[in-house]
């Protein structure tokens, strides 16, 4: 403009235009561009977008613009619907930056990075690119941008967080000195991060989360949940090569039709993490352990695999998964594609899956090595490469519920509801171990797996509005806000009950999850909440220092009346003393030690004679064979009665049925609210326990009646002796005082009953559960064969006899000689193998009193009165608080000090309860165990019976194992 005013001034040339000089010409032409730039970048800001100005200005240029237009056009097509309100501007003043450091997988990683861009939007805070894993299992080396497109990344959400690639070199610097590391609280809301996290970017400029796998809760706002989905479906995008390669994969296997995508779990680390050794040998199972104890971030180290396969925390085998994929219908053209890492075991493994499906395929096999020579030694690359073929197959199937498995269906739900099937391993576990030991045929098998897959296939649900359902809605989405609680969920009206009743057959092990964080929790139901305790502090609090206030209670005698009576389990007040007082003398006396001890050694060479005619190739049923035993142990100890169901043809036990089958239902009232009405209406369980309990009486008034006559007769003879070798002899001549509470007959049944579950059931449990743990601790059994070993020489050399070398029985009967009650505390051992057996696997897993008065437990928790209180010896046993890093292994080492066996608090070892309620059989108990087991241990060897299976029966008063089938390894 300024070279245009000279020229003018000149006046030198007849056309300005003409006269221009070159140089000018193209100024003008730059400014003329320029300004019509600026213009149109006006217009289009003002008009298309409509979020520049509209907030500053209070008006929407766009809708105007579309009101014109409608204005225009109106006569032709009729009006829009107004657009839906702009959401509000974000402020993008950073309050700090984040670092985090993810662990884990492709998958466990990418679910850390959803969570974390979730917080860094929650707290407005600049997240800096996430740094992957080196150091897992795999030691990938990969990076971020090794596997995720940064820059798709980053675009995709500069409307919700601002992500940079690095810190800022001025930041950097200060942060070497001021970074503060942490982990964040795991399974943790929005209130936590605003609350106790965001205060810390006051004082530290960086924070660097340096573990961030399940650090944010499921239960969030709705904006920051489709955030998490956004991330996870859009912006976690593979870089290109990654596509075009998984692509690539995609269209081969769809070329040749329809095939699944088998999320096979059964990888090295994968069965060492998790201690399932099902299907593999001893060799195989030592060296998964041995990974196990390489890696101390992994807490678990000593892990019964069978009980964790039947509670479905194992992968399936892939011999297991073919069973279940020929049960659905695959047939042999079936295209299966293997989605995960190199199998245990390798090609051999795989042997019976490729026999049945020859159709099987992997990356490997489909691709050049070329291809994939760029990926190799990358796990977390090549896991991508499955991710998509995954996420595009026909079926996915995952055999593990992993955080592979758990991403890919949500992912596949996102896209369409397309079909996955996700394995209900609890339920196959036990449907195949049927179908493998010939109980249950082919046809009743593939019958069974698809009914319990029927409703896991990923599909939507049709929800149905009931009457109510709106008034409703309120207080249970108040329930669902409940999150990052130490104790179980509650409803409104229905309490914990959903919870518990989803936890029902694990009763025990759902109470330690929640015990393992909190020493007490609390489970509100409906009219009553339970307090459960596993701090020795407050079981001493409750069975001692506040004894008085924690009776039965009305509530536990309502529940178990049918069953139990006035017994001493179920008694309180006078009635539990005077029976108390009467068996505590009895059991103090002489002659009832010395009855007892020669009654015990005789039931223990009767069983192990029993054995001793039992086949090499036929199983045994050892928890029966206790039952029987101690049944008859305790009907000639306790009640001077030969019951003789340990007899060589195991007669028919109607009583071991009824009773067990009462146990359970009664025990089910505790979860029942409508166990009356059931009982009134004589249906359901209440209807079979009627029945039970006319067993139970008839065997129990036959026993009183038979010791009955037995004193009439003896008393008529003169024979006193016969009237004082038993409990419940002397029940029955106090009875026959003036004014006695056990003058009728019903009274006494109460006291037998007691009594069997006290010399019966509780010391077969125990026997049971020692037997299982000598045939998966091979360790612990030869050391314990060693010491009745050198016990039998040295009692030979004291009673100054030669140990027999020929007949089996004659061995057998000479060893069980030399027990007696005296010498039987040499063997300390055996001693610290029992009480270890108990301490894991009690015979009351739980004890529940009642609660008199509102009280404060030593930890500070409120009991109110008319509520139950537990103390719960299977989770007590369990807890790393008590009993230290090495609670869950088996180790009878830890009753030794020195070499010196010890004495354990009975409030930290609760198996014999403790206080003034303590077992006072405790004593006897342990002598019967010792020289049954003594014998069995010294002279057999037990092996498991092949896919056979050990069950805890949880939600019992007992701790049974029922199913422990064994064979008859040895005989020495």
């Amino acid at each position: 403009m300024g070279g245009v005013s000279a020229h003018s001034e000149a006046g030198g040339a007849p056309s300005g235009r003409a006269a221009m000089p070159q140089r000018a010409r193209l100024q003008v032409w730059f400014v003329t561009v320029c300004g019509c730039i600026l213009i149109w970048t006006c217009l289009v800001q003002l008009l298309v977008p409509g979020r520049l100005w509209p907030h500053a200005w209070g008006w929407n240029t766009a809708r105007l613009f579309l009101g014109i237009t409608e204005a225009g056009s109106r006569s032709a097509h009729p009006p829009l619907a107004p657009p839906p309100p702009l959401p509000p501007l974000r402020n993008y003043t950073s309050n700090g930056y984040l670092k985090v450091s993810c662990n884990g997988g492709l998958n466990q990683m990418r679910a850390a990075i959803c969570d974390m861009v979730t917080v860094a939007r929650l707290l407005n805070l600049t997240l800096v690119i996430p740094e992957l894993d080196k150091q897992s299992f795999w030691a990938d080396p990969s990076d971020f941008d090794d596997l995720f497109d940064v820059k798709h990344f980053i675009d995709s959400l500069k409307d919700e967080v601002h992500i940079t690639k690095r810190l800022p070199k001025k930041i950097s610097g200060k942060a070497s000195s001021n970074l503060l590391r942490m982990r964040p609280v795991s399974w943790s809301d929005e209130k936590y991060y605003l609350q106790q996290i965001l205060p810390l970017f006051n004082k530290s400029n960086v924070i660097h989360f340096n573990k961030t796998d399940a650090r944010l809760a499921n239960n969030l706002p709705i904006d920051l949940q489709k955030l998490r989905c956004h991330v996870n479906y859009h912006a976690l995008k593979f870089t290109p090569q990654l596509e075009a390669l998984g692509n690539r994969l995609v269209q081969i296997l769809q070329k040749r039709g329809f095939f699944i995508a088998l999320h096979l779990r059964y990888e090295m680390d994968v069965l060492a993490f998790s201690g399932c050794t099902h299907g593999c040998s001893k060799e195989e199972a030592e060296e998964l352990k041995s990974l196990r104890y390489a890696f101390p971030w992994w807490r678990e180290k000593e892990i019964d695999s069978v009980a964790k396969r039947l509670q479905g925390f194992c992968p399936l085998t892939p011999e297991e998964t073919t069973l279940v994929l020929k049960a659905l219908g695959f047939d042999k053209d079936t295209q299966i594609y293997i989605a995960s890492g190199e199998i245990y075991g390798g090609e051999k493994r795989l042997s019976t899956l490729r026999v049945a499906f020859p159709k099987l395929v992997r990356k490997e096999m489909l691709l050049d090595p070329e291809d994939l020579r760029q990926f190799q030694n990358h796990s977390s690359q090549m896991a991508a490469l499955d991710y998509m073929v995954s996420l595009a197959s026909d079926v996915s199937i995952p055999t593990y519920d992993g955080n592979m498995a758990k991403v890919i269906e949500g992912h596949r739900r996102y896209l369409g509801f397309r079909k996955t099937i996700s394995l209900d391993r609890r339920k196959l576990v036990e449907l195949l171990d049927l179908h493998n030991n010939k109980t249950v045929s082919w046809d009743d098998f593939t019958s069974s797996v698809r009914q319990v897959l029927e409703k896991s296939i990923g599909q939507p649900t049709c929800r149905r509005v009931v009457a109510g359902g709106i008034i409703l809605w309120h207080p249970m989405h108040l329930g669902w806000k409940q999150r990052h609680q130490r104790c179980p969920k509650t409803w409104p009206v229905i309490e914990s009950t959903i919870e518990q009743l989803r936890n029902y057959d694990r009763m025990h092990d759902w109470l330690a999850g929640y015990l393992s964080e909190s020493k007490t929790v609390t489970v509100s139901l409906p009219f009553k909440s339970y307090t459960y305790i596993a701090d020795p502090a407050s079981v001493e609090h409750v069975l001692k220092t506040n004894f008085a206030n924690y009776p039965k209670g009305e509530a536990y005698r309502c529940y178990m009346d049918v069953l139990l009576g006035d017994g001493i389990f179920n008694a309180d007040g006078e009635l539990w003393r005077a029976q108390r007082k009467t068996a505590s003398l009895e059991f103090a006396s002489k002659n009832l030690r010395d009855f007892s001890t020669r009654e015990f050694r005789e039931h223990a060479v009767k069983l192990s004679r029993i054995l001793c005619q039992v086949p090499v190739d036929r199983d045994v049923d050892m928890q029966d064979l206790f039952m029987r035993m101690t049944l008859d142990s305790i009907g000639k100890v306790g009640f001077g009665v030969e019951i003789g169901t340990l007899a060589p043809d195991l007669p028919e036990n109607a009583f071991a049925q009824a009773f067990d089958e009462a146990n359970i239902i009664v025990t089910n009232r505790f979860v029942d609210p409508f166990w009356r009405i059931k009982r009134l209406l004589r249906v359901q369980g209440e209807a079979r326990l009627q029945r039970s309990i006319k067993v139970l009486d008839e065997f129990t008034y036959d026993i009183i009646r038979r010791r009955k006559a037995k004193i009439k007769l003896a008393r008529a003879k003169r024979n006193g002796d016969e009237m004082k070798h038993d409990l419940l002899s002397r029940f029955i001549e106090l009875g026959e005082g003036e004014g006695s509470i056990f003058s009728d007959d019903k009274s006494l049944r109460d006291v037998v009953l007691n009594f069997v579950i006290a010399g019966r059931d509780t010391t077969a449990a125990t026997l049971s559960w020692f037997i299982y743990m000598m045939m998966t601790h091979p360790g612990v059994a030869e050391k314990l064969h060693d010491e009745l070993k050198a016990f039998e020489e040295e009692r030979a050399k004291e009673e100054g006899v030669a140990l027999l070398a020929e007949a089996f029985d004659d061995r057998m009967t000479q060893f069980a000689g030399f027990l007696s009650y005296d010498s039987m505390g040499r063997l300390a051992y055996l001693h610290a193998c029992i009480s270890e057996t108990l301490r894991l696997y009690p015979a009351v897993p739980q004890d529940p009193k009642g609660i008199l008065k509102d009280d404060v437990l030593p930890d500070g928790t409120k009991v109110k009165a008319g509520d139950m209180v537990t103390y719960v010896p299977y989770v007590m046993g369990r807890m790393e608080y008590n009993w230290g890093p090495d609670a869950a292994l088996y180790k009878p080492e830890r009753w030794f000090k020195d070499g010196i066996l010890q004495t354990v608090s009975p409030f930290k070892f609760t198996a014999f309860q403790a206080g003034p309620r303590i077992c006072l059989g405790k004593d006897s108990a342990y002598l019967q165990m010792k020289m049954t087991l003594a014998v069995l241990c010294r002279f057999f060897t037990f092996t498991l019976v092949p896919n056979h299976t050990v069950r805890y029966r949880m939600m019992t008063i007992l701790s049974m194992a029922h199913g422990l089938k064994v064979y008859i390894a040895g005989r020495e």
